[in-house]
């Protein structure tokens, strides 16, 4: 007779929060962090849900567990630093930890800061201070982190369509509207290459995110630093 699956347990010995975070983020880097739910983690981990709640309260709290996860693994840059260099180093080694774990950056995106946040808080806000961006900081650092994000969350879905063969598709309904449309086609060419290995795919990806951190930096230097050079002094208390 072959083994069967061990029944849930309404104990389980050994277990801790850092295992069950563990075992969120790994159904995250499949289904996302929105596409599970306590019950999944509990079978995953073969005990009854309601031994979760004896560490966490409820999805969103092991959600926020999941991204101080996640953010814990990416290293703040020296602060001497320019300030631009400081941003561009935080925001690559960023992309790698955030891909890993799909729904993060949605969630950073919305506003979703927990307690492991507050020092990239700070030091972002030091580095803006710094760079003359005085009352603007908030807003330049709204721009630059939301930007890149979304870009990031966006990646996901890319993803999924690519493992459903969706590229394929996609470039050649493009290719039928670029025998008609001069700028269409050009699209094709940069962003449906006919090389549709992941390998070729990833590399588009990481030049389009670098691309995308280096324009981005660049306007905000060269729009917002002038208005923050203009604004008044801000009131005292």
């Amino acid at each position: 007779m072959a083994a069967s699956s061990p029944a849930p347990t309404a104990r389980r010995a050994g277990l801790s929060r850092a295992q069950i975070v563990a075992k969120a983020q790994e159904l995250s880097a499949t289904a996302g962090l929105e596409g599970w739910s306590m019950r999944d983690i509990a079978q995953a981990l073969t005990v009854t849900p309601s031994v979760l709640y004896h560490y966490f309260r409820n999805k969103e709290d092991l959600s926020d567990a999941v991204v101080d996860a996640v953010v814990a693994t990416v290293p703040l840059p020296d602060p001497a630093l320019e300030w631009k260099d400081w941003f561009t180093r935080l925001l690559f080694a960023a992309r790698p930890a955030l891909l890993a774990c799909p729904g993060v950056a949605d969630r950073l995106m919305t506003g979703h800061l927990t307690a492991r946040t507050i020092p990239l808080a700070e030091a972002t806000a030091a580095q803006l201070q710094r760079a003359g961006f005085g009352p603007l900081a908030p807003l330049a650092g709204s721009l630059i982190f939301n930007s890149a994000l979304a870009a990031l969350a966006a990646h996901h879905g890319r993803r999924r369509q690519w493992a459903h063969g969706h590229y394929a598709t996609q470039r050649t309904h493009l290719l039928a509207l670029a025998d008609q449309s001069p700028a269409i086609a050009q699209l094709v060419t940069h962003f449906f290459p006919a090389d549709q290995s992941p390998a070729a795919l990833a590399e588009a990806s990481l030049d389009y995110y670098q691309l995308l951190i280096a324009a981005l930096l660049d306007g905000v230097e060269h729009v917002l630093l002038p208005l923050a050079a203009a604004a008044p002094p801000a009131a005292g208390p």
